[in-house]
Formats: C-alpha cells, structure tokens, sequence
C-alpha cells in the first residue's frame, strides 16, 4: 500500500456518494449465511452496514469502533471488535494487538475501504498505522 490524499471524515457530505453506494449494493451480493466476514470502517462499509439485511446471519469482525456500533443495529450479526489503540485518523484500531489477533483469524471474506486505488501502487492510505493494519487484513 502507498500514500494517498487524504479525506477528513468531518465532511458534511460523503465525497462520491453514490458510487458508494454502488459499490455497497455489489458487496451486499457475496454475503452470505454464516460467513465470518473481517470487515474495515469508512463511509462505504458504512453503506455496505446499512444495507445488510435482518435476516442475515454472520459473525463480523473489525478493527473498526465506528463499524461494530453499527452492526448493533443487525439482530442476527455477531460483532467481534478487535482492540488496540485507536487511530484519530483512520478511526481503526492500530498496533501489536491488532497485528496478533489477525494473523490468528480465518475469515470467509474480507472488505476493506481504502483512500484511492492507484495503477502502479496498488491500494493507497495515507497513515502509516493504517496501511499496516490494512496489510494484515
């Protein structure tokens, strides 16, 4: 992963909405029922969460605080929250903790956000905690 610009999440609008939104609706389509899914934070997991239906049943693990409040609001999501300082940038958790408790973890399916995608460097971010989490996912 390289650096990327980076996108406060003090914005009052989500910047590219709509093709979050997109992008959520495709994601939606590869979960299934009891599917262990390690999922990231941002304004497009936050769509992908609200799209989720009730009736779903899967266990989500994150890194992510802002994500597992949430999921709270899905009866049949089991919610595992990865601990560990939290990043006032990524709002993620970050450090050893988190690099151990992923390396130990098998997950069916894994959705990350990422800042930007770029031809040569692959997926970008533009904190270095960050990448490094995102590596291990």
């Amino acid at each position: 992963m390289s650096k990327a610009y980076h996108h406060s999440s003090h914005l009052k609008e989500t910047y590219a909405h709509n093709d979050k939104l997109v992008i959520a609706q495709k994601a939606l389509s590869l979960l299934k029922d009891d599917m262990l899914v390690l999922v990231g934070g941002g304004t497009t997991i936050r769509e992908l969460v609200k799209l989720i239906p009730e009736e779903l049943r899967a266990t989500f693990m994150t890194v992510n605080p802002l994500t597992a409040v949430e999921l709270l609001d899905k009866p049949n999501i089991e919610i595992i929250l990865i601990g560990g300082q939290v990043s006032r940038y990524s709002q993620m958790a970050i450090g050893g903790e988190v690099h151990q408790r992923l390396s130990e973890m098998k997950a069916d399916l894994c959705i990350l956000g990422t800042n930007a995608i770029d031809a040569k460097g692959g997926l970008t971010d533009s904190d270095w905690e960050t990448v490094q989490v995102k590596k291990k996912q």
